[in-house]
């Protein structure tokens, strides 16, 4: 009987040990882990995606299609900023993700293309280099409060009340202005005549060039339209050719610039042409060859063409291999550029900080030349007139508004 007294003496000690041990382990340890460890574990995760998350920026362009030749150049130009920045470390230690989207050369295409990549939450898109294909994205891109950049020069496009909209080529107005002063002042025509697109773009520089030469007394002896796209355009160059012009401006995209220079020879049409920025291109090269030979051209930019840009396009053709490297290739790296170097500076939250910031930017040094967005969101205010010479284009005169 003594014996099982002291042995449930030991256990009831032993079991009143251990309740006091495990009671003073809970009193002294339990209300510290609950006050520090979820803690931490909130704030860590909060911090990561900052750092890590890549900066989204989208294009919407015309990689497939009859102006794909051009619209790679928007994508490659957006790349090599992009490749540029990553290549160092990214924008605070965050890489640049660019997500590329075909608008297959037609305004639904386009229109498609852009709800799809805004899904994707990018903090600015390039989109088409055509203003035809940019005046759809409108209404969206001002309910989604995303600036969207584009080389197309149609003066519409900054003057519809799309407050996100960033042009980073000189607009139709200002350029036709400058086609007009060379025209007035430099050649002098004695009797010019005008080929254009049956669109807003073609309109639009017959209706400058028409007033700005007529306040100068100098009127068309023959003005011609033909479609954007059309295989065929000697019906119209026949009719120029009856009115004996010295001088046959034209405005154009590239494809059909080339066309037109091409079969103006065909037709035995001795006029000098004098051709808007789409005569400036490396397809519209491909496509006139020989014809192409003293053709007087608008350009926003040498870059890409000249001996000062040497360095950058090396570059720019490297990322890029296979596509032409003009000044739809710089300006739409600029704007990529202005972009990455104002994020890098600073903390830009959403669209609207961005769009605030961009239309600050004075005087920004591109490749392409100095950007300073107007209130309208026109960057880029400058033309260069230049000319064909073996092959290469040489600049005859720069004016800048």
């Amino acid at each position: 009987m003594q014996k099982r007294l002291g042995t449930f003496a030991t256990l009831f000690l032993s079991a009143a040990m251990l309740l006091t041990a495990c009671g003073g382990q809970k009193a002294a340890e339990q209300p510290a882990a609950p006050t520090q460890q979820p803690a931490a574990q909130t704030q860590q995760p909060a911090a990561q995606p900052a750092s890590t998350e890549p900066i989204k920026v989208a294009v919407v362009t015309a990689m497939t299609g009859n102006l794909a030749a051009t619209g790679k150049q928007v994508a490659a130009g957006v790349q090599t900023a992009a490749k540029e920045w990553n290549d160092k470390g990214g924008i605070k230690g965050r890489k640049i993700e660019v997500i590329v989207e075909d608008d297959q050369s037609n305004p639904n295409g386009a229109l498609a293309a852009y709800n799809k990549v805004l899904a994707e939450k990018p903090i600015a898109v390039w989109g088409p280099t055509f203003t035809p294909l940019v005046m759809p994205l409108g209404p969206v891109m001002k309910t989604n409060k995303v600036p969207t950049f584009t080389s197309a020069t149609g003066a519409i496009t900054t003057k519809s009340g799309f407050e996100y909209v960033f042009r980073v080529r000189t607009n139709d107005d200002e350029a036709g202005l400058i086609v007009a002063d060379y025209v007035v002042n430099d050649v002098k025509p004695k009797k010019p005549a005008m080929l254009y697109a049956n669109n807003d773009y073609g309109k639009g520089g017959y209706d400058i060039l028409k007033k700005e030469l007529e306040k100068a007394g100098i009127k068309f002896v023959a003005a011609e339209q033909f479609n954007q796209g059309d295989k065929d355009v000697s019906a119209q160059l026949l009719k120029i050719k009856q009115a004996n012009p010295d001088y046959l401006l034209v405005y154009s995209v590239p494809t059909d610039s080339g066309l037109i220079s091409a079969q103006a020879a065909q037709v035995g049409l001795t006029a000098k042409i004098i051709g808007s920025p789409g005569f400036a291109t490396p397809e519209y090269l491909q496509l006139a060859k020989e014809a192409a030979e003293g053709t007087i051209t608008l350009i926003d930019s040498m870059a890409g063409m000249d001996e000062a840009s040497k360095a950058w396009t090396e570059k720019a053709r490297a990322a890029n291999p296979g596509t032409p490297i003009s000044f739809v290739v710089s300006t739409n790296y600029d704007g990529a550029m202005m972009v990455f170097d104002i994020m890098s500076k600073q903390d830009i939250k959403d669209g609207t900080a961005l769009r605030d910031a961009l239309l600050k930017v004075k005087d920004y040094p591109g490749v392409s030349g100095k950007f300073s967005f107007d209130p309208e969101g026109n960057g880029l205010h400058q033309g260069i007139i230049a000319k064909w010479e073996k092959g290469k284009l040489v600049q005859v005169k720069k004016i800048a508004k």
